[in-house]
């Protein structure tokens, strides 16, 4: 299972969008995302944000894994205060990364940071991106080509809006401040490093 995970504040207009995986038959959640809305979502509307969320960045995120991830479903929630709307939609029953190399362990990830116009930890956020290959890197650096992949894939996260419901803003949450610092822009770590480890100047 995944780790332990700090209840969610429950603030109005806040959604909270994961994609769940199978990792080598361990349960683990590749991505969180939060985004802002303008309104709070009826759970239609959190139905199409999640069909939506699952045929774009979720499919950009099976081409950049490796076939030992299973894609299980996409969830979006609303955190609203007096809500438990929530919507999930699975993916198919086999349906797994792309990458046909061998595996990097499964503890090796990829940061992409995201960036707000304000200053302190509390106003940043990150992805932990696993299902790495051995032709994605040379040593701990990552290619080109890979890069360039998790790029597609934080321009689709930034710039995710369903076109039927609120107006989506990616945002950072934050459980300390109990606010949302709108995304402004992403950057992508060139290095591989264990999901565990937060070394200086790494995962800006």
């Amino acid at each position: 299972m995944t780790s332990p995970i700090a209840p969610i504040p429950r603030i109005d207009h806040w959604v909270q969008i994961s994609i769940n995986c199978l990792q080598e038959g361990t349960e683990r959640i590749l991505t969180h995302n939060y985004y802002s809305t303008e309104a709070q979502p009826s759970p239609a509307e959190l139905l199409a944000a999640a069909t939506r969320f699952k045929d774009y960045p979720a499919l950009a995120l099976q081409i950049m894994c490796a076939q030992t991830v299973r894609f299980v479903s996409v969830k979006a929630r609303s955190l609203t205060t007096g809500t438990n709307y929530e919507a999930e939609v699975p993916f198919g029953s086999n349906t797994y990364g792309q990458r046909v190399f061998d595996p990097l362990p499964a503890n090796a990830s990829l940061v992409v940071s995201w960036k707000t116009a304000q200053i302190g930890r509390s106003y940043r956020g990150r992805n932990f991106l696993f299902g790495l290959t051995e032709v994605d890197s040379s040593g701990s650096m990552v290619n080109a080509e890979y890069l360039g992949l998790v790029a597609q894939y934080a321009t689709l996260v930034l710039n995710f809006h369903n076109a039927d419901s609120p107006r989506y803003t990616l945002a950072v949450a934050s459980r300390k401040l109990l606010n949302l610092a709108t995304v402004t822009n992403f950057v992508v770590d060139n290095i591989v490093d264990s999901q565990r480890r937060r070394l200086p100047l790494r995962g800006r």
